[in-house]
């Protein structure tokens, strides 16, 4: 089944919510790991919210459809490390 938009958008924030991670303050673990390997996988992202549990992204206003697409492949790619544990 294909991820929608919204549907990869519901997971990460479940990924990084209290509801999988318990607390708050744990979310800001699992998002500081999402950085790491996004980090690996070339994909500049910052952290932010009270708990440092929030994902934080600056696309151009004029970002293309092909960007964007790029940027979800990556982003994809960066969340399976941390749920698989894979990565350096």
């Amino acid at each position: 089944m294909e991820q929608t938009t919204e549907s990869r958008a519901f997971w990460v924030n479940s990924f990084l919510s209290n509801s999988v991670l318990g607390y708050n303050w744990r979310a800001g673990r699992a998002t500081a790991a999402l950085m790491e390997a996004a980090r690996r996988n070339g994909l500049p992202i910052g952290k932010g919210g009270a708990y440092g549990n929030c994902i934080r992204i600056s696309p151009p206003m004029n970002i293309a459809r092909s960007d964007a697409d790029e940027f979800a492949r990556l982003l994809d790619a960066s969340l399976e490390e941390c749920v698989n544990g894979t990565g350096s």
